[in-house]
C-alpha cells in the first residue's frame, strides 16, 4: 500500500510518435505495479508515460484499459491530494466496470481510496449527444463506438479515420470537445447566407451604378428624361447603394460567425 505525499501532474507535449494499445496497458501495469511496490519514482516515471501515450495512439483502446486508465489517474490524483478529481475519475471507471474490485495488494480493506471508490455509484449517468462526425470518421468514448458522451465523469475520447485513431485525449468532466470533422457543421448555414449576401450586395451595386450612369453620363435616349424622373433615379440609385451597402455587412457578419464556428476547439 503506498501511503505517501508526491506531486503528479498530467504531462502536457505535442505527439511526435505513434503508440499502440498495448503500449498504454504496459505502462498501467507499470503503474499499478510500482504503486503496489511504494516505488514513487517508478510510479511517476509510468504515469508520465501513460500521459505521453494516450494523444498519440494509433488504435481504439478496450472499453477494460479505459477503465484501468481511470482507475489509474484516480489512484494518481490521490497520491497528489485531489480527492475531487480521485472521485471523478474513480466515478469512470466503476461505471465502465461496475464488479471490479481492487485486490488488496494494491488497495487493502478499510483503506480510505478502496472505501471511496466501493461507495461510488455504478449506473450510468447523464449523457449529452455530441454531432455526428464526418462519413469517415468513427467516434468512441471509453472504448465503445457512441456518439454519448458523460456529461459528469472523465472520459477517453478517441476519433478513428479509415483504419486509424486521429485523436486522442482524456477529457474531463465538463471540458468541451476538441473539433473533429462534422463537428461545426452548423457553421455551413451561415458561411451560404454571407455567400447569398454578397452576391445580393452584388447585384444591388450593379444595378446603383448602372442607375448612376443614367444621370451623369447619359445616353441620347437618357436625355429625355424629365427632372422628376432624373429624381426618381437619384433615389433609386441611392436605395440601391444603400441597400448594397447593408448586404456587404450582413455578408460581412455572417462569414465572421462562419470562421469563428470553424475554429473552436
Amino acid at each position: 500500500m503506498l501511503l505517501f505525499s508526491a506531486t503528479w501532474t498530467l504531462a502536457s507535449a505535442d505527439c511526435t510518435f505513434r503508440a499502440t494499445p498495448e503500449r498504454l496497458h504496459a505502462a498501467l501495469e507499470a503503474a499499478e505495479g510500482a504503486y503496489v511496490s511504494l516505488d514513487v519514482p517508478e510510479f511517476e516515471r509510468a504515469m508520465t508515460e501513460v500521459d505521453f501515450v494516450v494523444p498519440c495512439l494509433e488504435g481504439p483502446v478496450s472499453p477494460a484499459d479505459a477503465a484501468w486508465l481511470h482507475r489509474m489517474r484516480g489512484v494518481g490524483r490521490y497520491v497528489a491530494g485531489d480527492l475531487q478529481a480521485t472521485r471523478a475519475s474513480l466515478v469512470a471507471a466503476r461505471r465502465l466496470e461496475p464488479d471490479y474490485t481492487f485486490s488488496e495488494g494494491v488497495l487493502p480493506k478499510g483503506f480510505e481510496l478502496r472505501d471511496l471508490y466501493e461507495g461510488l455509484p455504478a449506473e450510468v449517468g447523464p449523457t449529452a449527444r455530441i454531432r455526428r462526425p464526418s462519413r469517415r470518421a468513427v467516434p468512441w468514448f471509453d472504448g465503445v463506438v457512441s456518439r454519448e458522451r458523460p456529461t459528469d465523469a472523465p472520459v477517453l475520447w478517441q476519433l478513428q479515420e479509415g483504419d486509424r485513431v486521429a485523436d486522442t485525449r482524456y477529457l474531463e468532466a465538463g471540458e468541451e470537445m476538441p473539433w473533429y470533422p462534422g463537428a461545426n457543421r452548423d457553421q455551413v448555414p451561415w458561411a451560404i447566407g454571407g455567400a447569398v449576401a454578397a452576391a445580393g450586395a452584388g447585384a444591388a451595386f450593379g444595378l446603383a451604378a448602372r442607375s448612376h450612369g443614367l444621370v451623369t453620363d447619359p445616353d441620347p435616349a437618357a436625355e429625355l428624361l424629365s427632372e422628376s424622373e432624373l429624381r426618381r433615379v437619384r433615389v433609386n440609385t441611392n436605395t440601391l447603394a444603400v441597400v448594397g451597402t447593408g448586404l456587404v455587412v450582413v455578408a460581412a457578419t455572417e462569414w465572421v460567425v462562419a470562421l469563428w464556428k470553424g475554429s473552436r476547439e
